[in-house]
């Protein structure tokens, strides 16, 4: 998955001047991103697909951390999660819902597929846990 900053100010958001001061000096932009999933050809790095999966604000997504692909399963942001099949067609997609991510880092999750189940790790500042999906479904086990 890439970033594309589409340039557009999202009037709801602060300027990252404004912002309050984070750790490592992280300053969220105000404008809207278009997050795309890139597939590759392995063998010589020409672009298959990419169809973008959302539109946000980093800050309403919280962070643009990115979480590890899984052949043939799942990308996206922490939040949401998306399923596409290996010819760039999106099986299913959903928020995975709320993280308390106070320092801005993100979860950093990778999520794994196991007996079609995908086990994602959440995590985070509060009660951490382990959530499970059916793989092609998307729901929570």
């Amino acid at each position: 998955m890439k970033v594309i900053d589409t340039g557009n100010v999202d009037p709801a958001l602060p300027n990252p001047e404004d912002q309050a001061e984070r750790m490592f000096g992280i300053k969220f932009p105000n404008t809207v991103q278009e997050f795309p999933v890139l597939c590759l050809d392995r063998n010589t790095g020409e672009e298959l697909w990419c169809p973008t999966a959302t539109e946000t604000s980093r800050t309403k997504a919280i962070t643009a951390t990115m979480t590890s692909m899984v052949s043939d399963c799942i990308s996206g942001l922490v939040r949401p999660a998306y399923c596409y099949d290996l010819d760039g067609m999106k099986l299913w997609g959903r928020q995975l819902g709320i993280a308390v991510l106070e320092s801005s880092l993100g979860e950093g999750h990778s999520p794994v597929v196991h007996n079609d189940k995908l086990v994602i790790v959440r995590d985070q500042q509060r009660q951490s846990f382990v959530e499970v999906l059916e793989a092609k479904t998307g729901e929570t086990q």
